[in-house]
């Protein structure tokens, strides 16, 4: 790139970051008129408009708001390497942030917390527990992590690890309806449902696995939840058989409040992820990403 474009970009970015010529000149130390001409002049390089602008509003065009945020990845990752190549080899510090699942709390629990600070003395965690899908970048996270396939993303996932899931219903459920004898047995049967975060689709097929034979199975049921949590509940209440996590299930078992189902079927395993801006990464997220890896590899198979 040219070194008048690279200007010109971070001109364009702490325009779009402040939503103000004004404060991007204060922050830039630059005269205002300054900042105006290196939009024009970076809207003219690119042919395409970046900012719509009144006497009292500037807002980013939808071409500006997708370039705003590739550029500020690509300067993230100049950044983070900077940073890198500045303190490597450093140990980890300072404060990460931290959205996940409130599922996840599962497995990372209060005493894993204590766990990781007291390996890293000089971090500080501020966690976040959220149904919602939160966008790392958007939402300034060092980390996200996410349970589910996830959809095509442009930012960086690193697989954690996954949970072993199987079936599971309560007693009652069994002793009213009967016991499936098999995978066919269970369009028989109310199976509670998963839906999927964020849209409105069910699943309805499950596929399940015994020794080196898999089959798909068509069920239906009444009841739908997005939340592991919640579709734990349902099966203890009585709802019908669900399929789930064997780290949520387990307790629930101990409890006499569930029955494994199908002992020797398993479903699909629950994929767990970390989702990242950049691959470059300082110490102490990298640190907390081997940390979380580790919490999850005693329930891989």
């Amino acid at each position: 790139m040219k070194p008048h474009l690279i200007h010109h970009v971070r001109v364009f970015l702490e325009v779009a970051k402040t939503g103000s010529f004004t404060a991007a000149a204060n922050a830039l130390e630059m005269p205002k008129s300054s900042t105006s001409r290196s939009i024009a002049a970076l809207e003219k390089e690119l042919g395409i408009k970046l900012i719509n602008r009144t006497t009292r509003t500037l807002v980013l065009t939808e071409e500006g708001q997708r370039y705003f945020e590739q550029c500020s990845r690509g300067m993230n990752e100049i950044a983070m390497a900077t940073q890198l190549a500045q303190t490597a080899p450093s140990r980890p510090n300072g404060p990460l942030r931290i959205a996940a699942p409130i599922d996840f709390t599962v497995r990372l629990t209060a005493d894993k917390v204590r766990e990781f600070l007291d390996r890293y003395p000089d971090v500080t965690l501020d966690l976040h527990f959220t149904p919602k899908w939160m966008d790392p970048l958007a939402e300034r996270y060092d980390v996200t992590v996410r349970m589910g396939e996830l959809p095509d993303s442009s930012l960086v996932i690193r697989r954690l690890g996954d949970l072993p899931r199987r079936l599971y219903a309560s007693p009652d459920y069994l002793a009213r309806f009967g016991h499936p004898r098999n995978p066919q047995d269970l369009t028989k049967h109310q199976c509670v449902l998963r839906s999927e975060r964020g849209s409105d689709q069910i699943e309805r097929r499950w596929t399940l696995r015994a020794s080196r034979r898999s089959v798909d199975v068509e069920v239906r049921g009444r009841a739908a939840a997005n939340n592991v949590g919640f579709i734990r509940n349902l099966a203890v209440a009585g709802n019908g058989i669900a399929v789930m996590a064997d780290v949520f299930a387990i307790p629930e078992v101990e409890a006499g409040r569930l029955v494994p189902v199908l002992s020797d079927w398993s479903a699909t395993s629950l994929p767990v992820y970390a989702v990242t801006t950049s691959q470059l990464l300082p110490a102490k997220t990298r640190a907390l990403l081997d940390f979380l890896s580790d919490l999850l590899a005693p329930l891989r198979r």
